[in-house]
């Protein structure tokens, strides 16, 4: 009766194993089993079923720990993943088009990225008003931002090529340029390929660099505005600074990667403050919204790979 209270103590899918620890033990006369003292041997056998039987039901209720704990986790992760998905996207206008509203897309590095429904910009919700996630570039140090940027010589030959490009694009022997976000480490390397360059950036202080309110009191002819879009908290007003400053028949060339165009995962970077990634039809809204045109161009030389994108005022906005 013993036996067969144990056995049914054993749960289904574990009655495999007593079995076996049954015969390796007890019909294999493993305890050495004689005429006499068979009671007792009964008896140390039942003991170690009890034993036996002890485990496992302890591992059974250590199984059901498990599983509700993951239950629980799951259903924690379900009702995060709701917070970010279309039925409470409301709280997640595109800064950009202000016709869709952003969903869900992935999260990176615990950093959630949504993408808007209409115009396909994708971005860390938050940026601009709400800080609860988006931080922007301004809240990271230099130091930060410069070790995660490219290596400085490749930064400085982009950069030089992109100058000649718009140098010559601009159809002026001595265009006023100006670097709209030119960071601080690389100044005086890119002074040298050009006679004079104005420097700003919008979210470092050096008194190597021109203010805003120094830069808005002129025109240029030519900006370079080099992977900054990316980082953009409030995209609309850095595209409307960029064009006030842009004279009648001036061009602002920029680089950004665009999330359905040749693009690197990589680039979905929020320690970089990457927070704001642009789609072909995001950037077109944005650049027309601000009365700008937009044409994406490859960089001689090399494939279709590399591209920069050119921005000149409309008839209409001049």
């Amino acid at each position: 009766m013993r036996v067969q209270t144990i056995k049914r103590l054993i749960p289904q899918p574990l009655r495999p194993v007593a079995k076996y620890f049954y015969r390796k033990f007890f019909k294999s006369n493993a305890f050495g089993f004689s005429s006499f003292g068979v009671s007792s041997k009964i008896q140390q056998l039942e003991l170690r079923l009890d034993q036996f039987s002890n485990g496992l039901e302890f591992m059974e209720s250590r199984i059901d720990r498990i599983y509700a704990n993951m239950a629980q986790a799951i259903e924690r992760g379900s009702s995060e993943r709701k917070d970010l998905r279309t039925e409470d996207s409301n709280k997640f206008p595109c800064i950009v088009c202000d016709q869709g509203l952003a969903s869900h897309r992935l999260i990176v590095s615990g950093v959630p990225y949504v993408e808007c429904s209409h115009c396909k910009f994708t971005f860390v919700p938050g940026t601009g008003k709400d800080a609860r996630f988006g931080r922007g570039r301004d809240s990271l140090s230099a130091n930060a931002i410069q070790a995660d940027s490219w290596p400085k010589q490749e930064r400085i030959a982009l950069f030089q090529v992109l100058l000649k490009l718009s140098v010559q694009a601009s159809g002026r022997t001595s265009p006023r340029v100006l670097d709209f976000g030119s960071g601080t480490d690389c100044l005086q390397e890119k002074s040298e390929l050009y006679g004079k360059i104005d420097f700003y950036d919008p979210f470092f202080s050096d008194p190597r660099l021109k203010t805003y309110e120094e830069i808005r009191k002129q025109l240029y002819d030519v900006i370079l505005c080099v992977e900054v879009l990316e980082h953009a908290t409030h995209p609309i007003i850095m595209m409307q600074q960029l064009k006030s400053l842009m004279s009648k028949d001036g061009l602002c060339v920029a680089t950004s990667l665009l999330h359905d165009y040749k693009f690197n995962l990589v680039y979905l970077n929020p320690s970089a403050s990457h927070i704001s990634i642009h789609s072909k039809k995001s950037i077109g809204i944005l650049a027309s919204s601000c009365g700008l045109s937009h044409e994406i161009l490859t960089l001689p030389g090399g494939d279709d790979q590399y591209y920069y994108h050119l921005f000149r005022h409309t008839e209409e906005s001049v």
